[in-house]
């Protein structure tokens, strides 16, 4: 039990430490990355001792870190109710809004150039789009992406 906690907090410790180095601008990817290189330096330090239950220690470790990363921090990075919480804590702490004024909180949000060119740089980042002299287009990959989503849609039936 002690030999799996150690390996567990090593790897959350050097997942920590990389994510916040910021290797990749796209946050999403970033943390991938911050996974999957830690699970390789935690494999490297503790290889050599011969665990035997090291890689699904590995294994459970990244899951755990990715749920919650994809969880938490994604979530609050790209949530539009997360941001109208944030602006309402910010600028109406104690006051009463009605249905137009959190209209009008999610309308300015949701229609900056920041948040445009976010997403647009993430899908281009992704593959999912790519820019020509003649503007934006759907990817191959794109297409497919839409087809899972499309798929999954049913499967979850929302």
């Amino acid at each position: 039990m002690k030999t799996t906690i150690r390996i567990f907090l090593t790897y959350s410790i050097i997942f920590f430490l990389i994510i916040n180095l910021d290797f990749i601008d796209i946050f999403v990817y970033n943390g991938i990355f911050s996974m999957i290189l830690s699970f390789l330096i935690t494999l490297v330090i503790f290889y050599k001792k011969n665990y035997k239950n090291l890689l699904a220690i590995l294994i459970v470790s990244i899951s755990f870190h990715f749920s919650l990363f994809l969880f938490i921090p994604v979530t609050i990075d790209r949530s539009i109710s997360v941001n109208l919480l944030t602006e309402i804590e910010k600028n109406y702490k104690n006051e009463y809004l009605n249905k137009e004024e959190i209209s009008k909180i999610i309308r300015e949000y949701t229609t900056t150039n920041e948040f445009v060119e976010k997403r647009i740089e993430e899908q281009i980042a992704s593959k999912n789009i790519k820019q020509t002299s003649e503007g934006y287009i759907l990817t191959d990959s794109g297409q497919m992406l839409i087809k899972i989503f499309q798929l999954l849609t049913k499967i979850y039936d929302f």
